[in-house]
């Protein structure tokens, strides 16, 4: 009898102690973040009122020069190493968006005094519905298409020398775009902003000179799946042709 108590008041603790140490794992893992992978590592906060996501690009480059009459070199450099974080804050509708680079020719010559340009991307998005986007800080402005494309989906390694040409590039402001984009009909976009006009990271001069820009983009047969506008190769394979006219202007005061 003794020797059957003992084990059934041992039974009875285990198990309490096992619903105990079940119920603090329960209470643990509600509070754990959740994790999702895709463009980058996402982490979700368990309330779904934080989400950050992070991801890198890195591209290396080696080019050898052989000119008739001069002498022949390699130049071997990191052309573009980017860090990107971004997610939403209190809510799926209010996001953010940061970008940093940190190879030399994002950099540029580094003078003495002056800003070195690692911000890239940082700016706030309100995103009230599929339509409108609003956002405040700096990013990139609707200038040409090539532009506006991320530098990792260029079909090459660099962009053309009318980008170079006619760049216009990052400013700090204000951005207002109207995305009015479905696949089977025609679609349209109106993406605008009012900037400093100064460029990205320019603190130097004071002055209430703006920067207004406005870009149209009109696709005959549709928009392009998944975004496809913003990348060169025909990723999606599109089974019907689609097409992008568009028209940028800006007036920099």
């Amino acid at each position: 009898m003794r020797t059957h108590l003992i084990l059934i008041i041992a039974s009875f603790l285990f198990c309490i102690s096992a619903r105990a140490q079940s119920d603090n794992n329960d209470l643990k893992i509600s509070a754990l973040p959740y994790y999702n992978f895709g463009k980058g590592l996402g982490i979700t906060s368990p309330d779904s009122l934080f989400q950050f996501n992070i991801r890198f690009r890195m591209q290396n480059r080696a080019t050898f020069y052989s000119n008739e009459g001069q002498k022949k070199y390699i130049d071997a450099q990191i052309r573009r190493l980017r860090l990107r974080f971004d997610g939403f804050v209190g809510d799926p509708r209010f996001l953010y968006v940061i970008q940093l680079s940190f190879s030399p020719q994002d950099h540029g010559q580094i003078e003495e005094g002056e800003n070195i340009n690692i911000i890239r991307d940082a700016v706030f998005f309100y995103r009230p519905n599929d339509r409108w986007n609003i956002g405040f800080g700096q990013t990139k402005i609707p200038g040409n298409r090539q532009r506006i494309n991320s530098s990792g989906a260029l079909q090459l390694t660099d962009r053309s020398i009318n980008n170079n040409r006619f760049n216009i590039d990052r400013d700090f402001g204000l951005h207002i775009y109207y995305l009015h984009e479905i696949n089977s009909c025609i679609a349209y976009n109106i993406k605008s902003s009012i900037t400093t006009g100064e460029g990205r990271n320019f603190t130097d001069e004071e002055d209430l000179g703006l920067a207004y820009t406005i870009k149209v983009e009109l696709y005959p047969f549709g928009s392009f799946s998944r975004d496809g506008a913003h990348f060169e190769g025909d990723l999606m394979r599109e089974k019907k042709p689609k097409i992008m006219l568009s028209a940028a202007y800006q007036l920099n005061d």
